[in-house]
């Protein structure tokens, strides 16, 4: 069956690749779709697109995380004590009359801490790590272009093949 516009298939692919958002008058394109509007429209609402910049961004993230190995760590700790006495001592009073009285002591304490910390050896483990993370952000980079280029890939040719029809 041949369309009267096949540009129409296209623009069905693109909104069924992408789950599109309900469309906008002002974003909706004036005429058949070009090629560019088409991947362009794919790339902004592909979810694996969107998958794949997420897991690069935390390799990142992870990255920068490993970065802090070689650094040193400072622990601060604050404490405070109150300490309350209550004990009973007799007052003598005029004429010999002794009374005893209540009394009540309470004493706070306060107590500032700073540890800092290096690890000067660990067997290469930091270097590990941090390899480690740039691999993987190296791989998730690679991972994000494939999916980008296999939707224009595959936006293309669904664009070529309405052509055709």
């Amino acid at each position: 069956m041949k369309h009267s516009n096949p540009l129409l298939t296209v623009v069905g692919l693109v909104s069924a690749t992408a789950l599109a958002a309900p469309a906008r008058a002002q974003n909706a394109p004036q005429g058949p779709l070009t090629l560019a509007q088409a991947i362009r429209i794919a790339v902004e609402r592909q979810p694996s697109i969107a998958a794949a910049t997420a897991n690069r961004q935390a390799s990142e993230a992870r990255l920068n995380q490993t970065k802090t190995n070689y650094l040193p760590r400072i622990t601060p700790t604050y404490q405070i004590q109150a300490l309350t006495n209550t004990g009973t001592v007799n007052q003598i009073l005029p004429g010999g009359i002794v009374q005893p009285v209540t009394q009540t002591r309470s004493v706070t304490t306060y107590q500032e801490d700073l540890a800092a910390t290096f690890r000067l050896l660990d067997a290469g483990t930091r270097d590990l790590n941090a390899r480690q993370a740039r691999q993987n952000l190296r791989g998730l980079t690679y991972a994000e272009e494939n999916a980008r280029q296999t939707v224009i890939g595959n936006v293309a040719d669904a664009y070529y093949a309405a052509l055709r029809n």
